[in-house]
């Protein structure tokens, strides 16, 4: 965390799995916002205690990301693979985060098993009055290569246009998409290839340049090894997309579109 702080990091994302079964998750937050990190929590809220919120707060977390897939018990479980009473154990973990002052992020990822209630979630959103709503497309990697529910990147484009054209003025909703048309002047390109290294690192000390690649196992180095600097400058550029969105979707011409990085997320107004 020092080296890369000394490289220029600006934000840690501490992310899973579930990174509250961490015994030392405090420590790693004070570590970080000692450091001058702006420090954020990606968790599904189910351990998130008021003893454990007092914790994270008195050592500088400073966001907390609670993932939220349906406006109603059957639709969020459905997707999260829980029992029905996890839908609102995650409602009330996203008002308790709220109570203690926390900047609250709700990440819902659209799919085919939700697509129709997206509006749903957002009215939901904005009745918890989170602080960012982000609606991430969902990418096929990982153990998701076994459950693809993806919805057909030109049905999400035109299902934004349509159906969420109402909320273009909300400042707290961000999208993410896969393919965009190439006439847009939207500003598509993977963070690495303009020079900027969102890092993963995995508990064993594995580096990769980005969690895309990290979902591929892709990694670049390991922290045990050699120091991140000398792990970042072997890099070189590609200039395309490391994720193949293509081979998921049969018979889509992208000859008038252009890929989008899969961390990349835009405001509604950029994309109607």
């Amino acid at each position: 965390l020092a080296e890369a702080r000394s490289l220029g990091a600006e934000k840690l994302d501490i992310s899973g799995g579930e990174p509250t079964i961490r015994k030392d998750l405090a420590a790693i937050v004070k570590t970080a916002a000692n450091l001058g990190y702006k420090t954020k929590l990606l968790t599904n809220g189910s351990l998130l205690t008021e003893r454990k919120l007092v914790e994270l707060k008195e050592n500088g977390l400073e966001s907390i990301a609670i993932s939220l897939d349906g406006s109603t018990s059957e639709i969020h479980n459905l997707i999260r693979k829980k029992d029905e009473k996890e839908f609102e154990k995650t409602i009330e973990s996203i008002k308790r985060v709220a109570a203690h002052g926390f900047y609250v992020k709700i990440n819902t990822v659209v799919a085919n098993a939700n697509l129709y209630n997206i509006p749903n979630i957002i009215e939901l959103c904005k009745d918890l009055q989170v602080n960012e709503h982000r609606i991430c497309y969902f990418t096929p990697t990982g153990r998701g290569l076994n459950n693809v529910d993806g919805v057909h990147p030109l049905l999400w484009l035109s299902f934004i246009r349509k159906n969420l054209l109402q909320y273009q003025k909300n400042e707290a909703i961000y999208i993410g998409i896969p393919f965009l048309e190439k006439n847009k002047a939207t500003n598509t390109k993977c963070w690495l290839n303009e020079g900027i290294f969102p890092l993963h690192i995995s508990p064993n000390g594995n580096i990769y340049a980005c969690s895309i690649k990290a979902s591929t196992n892709k990694q670049i180095g390991n922290i045990k090894n050699e120091a991140l600097k000398e792990t970042i400058e072997k890099q070189i550029p590609t200039q395309e997309c490391c994720f193949g969105y293509k081979q998921h979707f049969a018979n889509l011409d992208t000859s008038y579109l252009k890929y989008v990085c899969p961390l990349k997320k835009f405001k509604l107004k950029e994309i109607i």
